[in-house]
């Protein structure tokens, strides 16, 4: 039995790399405009001077902390939870939740 080669189904020209399903353009392609993509968090979490950020999933569109180093003090006010003081609407279980969200994701 021969070995097929399969092609590229983005271009349709070149063979599949080893890296999977593309060729090796059209991988370093796709990886290039991944890098380029930013994703905005929904919300911001601060406590202890981390900084997290809640991004949503593509998938399923849950949120997914992310670190960021950014300064608490210049987020958007609408959107920053600040774990360090009095936060209203929110009761005990969530807000440790939160603090533990940061504090992981913080030394992960």
């Amino acid at each position: 039995m021969t070995n097929k080669r399969m092609k590229c189904p983005i271009c349709e020209v070149r063979p599949v790399n080893g890296n999977g399903k593309y060729c090796g353009t059209c991988f370093d392609t796709m990886a290039r405009q991944k890098a380029k993509t930013t994703v905005r968090p929904k919300k911001y979490l601060t406590y202890q001077g981390y900084v997290v950020g809640l991004v949503p999933n593509s998938g399923d569109g849950r949120l997914y902390p992310i670190l960021l180093k950014r300064d608490p003090t210049k987020l958007p006010k609408k959107t920053t939870l600040d774990l360090n003081t009095y936060l209203t609407g929110y009761n005990r279980t969530q807000i440790k939740a939160f603090k533990r969200c940061v504090l992981q994701t913080a030394h992960a």
